[in-house]
Formats: structure tokens, sequence, C-alpha cells
């Protein structure tokens, strides 16, 4: 199993090599018997311009001790590799005396649209403090 991978892994950069920019980053081998050479690409659009390159790459190949006796390309589309979580947005909250400042504001304009965005940003404040 080990040696397999790590042929597959080789035969990547022949066929990485073979390709332009950036199409090589969004292919990668996914098998390669009985002549028959299994390629992933990532999105409809890399499949598409990956199966237009197919005859000009299968000639390439065929050119490279490794894949003499390749008679054939196959592409299929596969979800993208997973990429790392982003982490989560904090939500800040303005200070209970921001949001009544805000509010005064609000009531003190004239413009409509300025007012109503005015009071929508209070809304984020901290709820106010009673203070006895």
């Amino acid at each position: 199993m080990a040696n397999h991978c790590a042929r597959l892994d080789r035969l990547n950069g022949l066929v990485s090599a073979c390709l332009a920019s950036p199409l090589d980053q969004h292919c990668r081998i996914a098998n390669l018997e009985h002549g028959i050479l299994t390629l992933h690409s990532d999105g409809p659009g890399w499949t598409t311009r990956l199966r237009f390159e197919a005859p000009r790459l299968l000639r390439t190949l065929r050119q490279e001790p490794e894949f003499s006796g390749l008679s054939e390309i196959r592409i299929r589309q596969t979800p993208p590799l997973a990429a790392p979580p982003q982490p989560s947005r904090q939500v800040s909250r303005l200070s209970a005396a921001t949001g009544e400042h805000l509010r005064a504001v609000a009531e003190a304009t004239r413009i409509p649209a300025l007012r109503e965005a005015l009071l929508r940003l209070a809304t984020r404040a901290a709820p106010p403090v009673d203070q006895p």
C-alpha cells in the first residue's frame, strides 16, 4: 500500500509538470491501473478544462517510461480537499452608554436613513444597567 501511494505521488508530479498553472493545482492522480489513468479534479470548470487537455496529456504522458502502457485517461470531479476550519468571529457588543448615545443622536437627526442606521447600530449595544 505504501509503495502504491509513493508511486502515485511520483506520477502525480509528472502529470502536474505536463499541465499549465493553475490547472495543475486543481488536479491529482486517483489511480493508474490496467493502462487507465484516473484523474480527480476539484470543480466543474477545472474538470472541463482537464477534459479538453486530456488528448494532449495522453500523448505527452505516453512518452514517459512510467506511462508507456497508458491507453486512456478518465476524469472525475471530486469535492476539494477540506480547508482548515476558519476561526469563528466574535460578535463585539457596544457598551450600554454607547447605545444610549446612538439613540440620542438618532432622535436628534432629521435624516430618516441616518436615524434608521443609528437605531440599528444601537441594537448591538449591551442592555442598559439599572442604577439604584
